[in-house]
């Protein structure tokens, strides 16, 4: 449904706001609604003004519900509790602390005892996964529908003083709740101790009773006996609580024949940018505490602030040369804060604790 609002007026030359509306009723995810409102106002020609709030619904699907449960294997499994893993410069200052607590739960309950701290004391917990561990993975009858609502504010300028020239600055919020994700046994493993108590649903499917292979850490290590039906993990789709992302896109680009500017025929130019500030990435993944988050903006793979530049040359129209350059500002591997409440300095380079600008 749109409903134009105002043309070629004295408040502007045009303006137009839209809605949607769906309501829906599933056998299997109940019944619910969804919708959206969209704002567009143009003041002048040469600048416009989009908002829109909208709300989004996803059903879980057969394979991720009903899927039967296959035989699978997790390779090259790290284990969260290894004293190694604990007390590498990787980890936060939190995220250690929550280990030593939780594998110390674990531990107990089986009746062990191991030095988390001190991978040259006896009784380290230092094992080894020579081999994939067998497991199952299959759908989750108890998986709930993903809900998400998103607000986008944006401008788009295109004078007209100056053909072929565009901008755009676009800031988006996007909220998303029982977020549907498929994990794997090594995300379990990470999950059941890196909060800050155990996550039963995480844990609940991570078996350790290894198999006797020599290995004196076989009593907790993540495994079962050779010939067990499931084996040493249950791999299922789950509903995480919540993921929230924030941040500001900004897009130009000029084109332009260049006949036109400098009145010589050497075919077209074409001038991209394209930046992005990562205002916030957090991932409330906990099943236990839904306000436990980790923040991923200015980790790898989510920097802070990206820029890509993208040059095209087109001298004919069935032959073009692009020239692209990406520049993204330096990631965290591991954060200032967590190297010095570790007091490992020799662990890594100071230089070494990030990536650097790069491009």
């Amino acid at each position: 449904l749109s409903i134009p609002l105002l043309r070629d007026s004295v408040l502007g030359e045009y303006a137009e706001l839209s809605g949607s509306y769906r309501r829906f009723d599933y056998s299997q995810a109940g019944t619910g609604d969804v919708y959206g409102v969209n704002l567009v106002y143009r003041p002048v020609h040469d600048f416009t003004i989009k908002t829109s709030y909208n709300t989004s619904f996803r059903v879980p699907n057969l394979a991720e519900t009903s899927g039967p449960l296959v035989q699978t294997f997790a390779n090259s499994f790290v284990d969260p509790c290894d004293t190694r893993q604990i007390t590498s410069s990787a980890r936060t200052a939190e995220e250690r602390a929550n280990r030593i607590a939780n594998c110390t739960a674990l531990a107990a309950a089986k009746g062990l005892t191991y030095n988390w701290t001190d991978v040259t004391a006896a009784n380290a917990y230092l094992p080894t996964y020579s081999s994939g561990i067998a497991g199952v993975n299959g759908g989750n009858p108890l998986l709930r529908p993903e809900t998400s609502t998103s607000f986008t504010f944006s401008t788009v300028f295109q004078p007209r003083g100056l053909p072929g020239f565009s901008a755009l600055l676009d800031y988006y919020e996007i909220a998303i709740d029982d977020v549907i994700q498929s994990v794997t046994a090594q995300q379990l493993a990470n999950q059941c101790v890196n909060g800050p108590s155990l996550d039963t649903f995480a844990c609940d499917r991570i078996f350790r009773d290894g198999s006797s292979t020599g290995d004196p850490y076989d009593a907790f290590k993540v495994d079962r006996p050779l010939g067990h039906p499931i084996g040493g993990f249950i791999q299922v789709p789950v509903n995480y609580a919540r993921r929230e992302v924030s941040g500001l896109d900004f897009k130009a680009r000029y084109t332009f024949d260049t006949a036109d500017v400098i009145g010589r025929d050497l075919g077209r130019l074409t001038f991209d940018l394209g930046g992005s500030w990562l205002i916030a990435q957090k991932n409330f993944t906990s099943f236990t505490d839904p306000s436990f988050y980790t923040e991923l903006a200015g980790t790898p793979y989510y920097p802070r602030v990206r820029f890509t530049n993208r040059i095209t040359w087109a001298p004919t129209d069935n032959l073009s040369v692009t020239w692209t350059t990406d520049w993204q500002t330096a990631q965290n591997i591991t954060r200032y804060r967590d190297f010095i409440a570790s007091g490992n300095f020799d662990s890594r380079p100071v230089s070494s604790l990030n990536t650097g600008n790069f491009a």
